[in-house]
């Protein structure tokens, strides 16, 4: 899991990154980025309900989303970055298959 400095904190925080920022497009989620103004790249992931009703599995999800994030951690020019689930296969599929569609995502941002 990521540590708090690398994660939105509160609904607030990341709402100007979902409605200003970049947006892109991966199998399953969307990506939402723009610029930090902060010394670190911070994530936010956003499953909703319509995804899955029950928490366990939209917590899966969300788990390791922020697994692949952990390797962008460091990068710079740092970004805010939101990621926005709409597919309940991600808590299903593959580790390495996850890993490959966030991470091909994610690398057109921060190289």
């Amino acid at each position: 899991m990521l540590s708090r400095h690398h994660r939105f904190i509160g609904r607030d925080a990341v709402k100007p990154v979902l409605r200003g920022g970049k947006k892109l497009r991966g199998d399953g989620f969307a990506v939402r980025y723009a610029p930090a103004f902060r010394a670190r790249s911070r994530f936010a992931v956003v499953v909703s309900k319509k995804v899955d009703k029950r928490a366990v599995i939209r917590n899966r999800i969300r788990r390791r989303i922020y697994s692949v994030c952990e390797t962008y951690v460091d990068h710079q020019p740092p970004f805010d970055v939101a990621i926005i689930v709409y597919d309940r296969n991600l808590a299903t599929i593959e580790r390495m298959q996850l890993e490959r569609q966030a991470a091909a995502t994610l690398d057109q941002i921060f190289n």
